[in-house]
């Protein structure tokens, strides 16, 4: 795939540019930890959980 140039530069705040984040609403504790964990095995998280009361997230 041919480099954009997007890593060559800044975006503007709200510009069209690469998504670095993405949410998601898991349906369970247990969905949760499926969707950790296959993240885990694809080398896109290292795994640790944020803790911020009634709503956990992970890099």
């Amino acid at each position: 795939m041919p480099c954009r140039g997007y890593a060559t530069g800044r975006t503007p705040m709200w510009g069209r540019g690469r998504i670095d984040h993405f949410g998601l609403q898991a349906a369970s504790p247990e969905a949760f930890a499926t969707i950790r964990q296959r993240l885990i095995d694809k080398g896109a998280s290292d795994g640790t959980v944020n803790d911020f009361g009634a709503v956990h997230t992970f890099p």
